[in-house]
């Protein structure tokens, strides 16, 4: 769908003790519906919230997240599960619990709610997860310079094209990076298989920022 036909909201969510977080939703005209949820400040996450919290996790994702070194990884790995969980509570209130499945090429699905989708992605400082009653794709890319090589890795010839004329060329570039990246999710494939190819330019929403970029796939609506 057009990015026009969706509406980005902004509200403050409380979950558990945190108090940083917001919830961005993606309202269409009508059903069906997705939901975004961000997280920003990572990095004011303490080892106390997430000892606390790591007892909410499945044994498998608890184990996931401590084969971390880092606390921000760590704590982004807690964060984008217990998001995934308030929003399907929010807004699936049927699913209880959260099992996965995973495809051939890593895309994760919820085993028990086959028409129940999500889509998790972070970057440095921001976690964001997507629900939704349709395939869909999210990615959120902390900003970067768009080199040439760079560029050539990642576009096609008329994409290299498209963002060489462009008036802001960073943006242009961060906006085909996430949207390649959140295509592929909401598909099902590797990023790989999409790499110097051209995909649709329609059906996806943005969200631009100084710091972050990202891409929601919603055209398999």
């Amino acid at each position: 769908m057009p990015e026009e036909n969706h509406t980005l909201l902004h509200t403050d969510l409380q979950l558990s003790d945190i108090s940083i977080f917001r919830i961005y939703e993606t309202i269409t005209d009508e059903p069906p519906l997705a939901f975004i949820y961000l997280c920003s400040g990572i990095d004011e996450i303490e080892q106390g919230y997430i000892d606390r919290n790591l007892t909410r996790l499945p044994a498998v994702r608890r184990e996931k997240c401590l084969r971390y070194m880092f606390l921000k990884d760590r704590a982004a790995c807690l964060l984008s599960y217990l998001m995934l969980q308030d929003a399907l509570a929010n807004h699936y209130a049927s699913i209880n619990t959260i099992d996965f499945d995973i495809n051939e090429h890593g895309k994760p699905y919820l085993s028990d709610n086959k028409d129940v989708f999500f889509s998790i992605s972070h970057t440095k400082n921001i976690v964001a997860v997507a629900v939704a009653d349709f395939e869909i794709g999210l990615d959120i890319e902390a900003t970067r310079d768009a080199g040439t090589s760079l560029i050539e890795m990642v576009a096609s010839p008329s994409e290299q094209e498209t963002i060489k004329t462009a008036s802001d060329k960073q943006t242009a570039f961060m906006r085909l990076w996430t949207m390649k990246e959140s295509y592929a999710k909401a598909h099902g494939i590797s990023v790989a298989s999409i790499l110097k190819k051209d995909i649709p330019n329609d059906g996806f929403l943005f969200l631009d920022s100084r710091s972050y970029h990202m891409a929601v796939y919603l055209g398999r609506r």
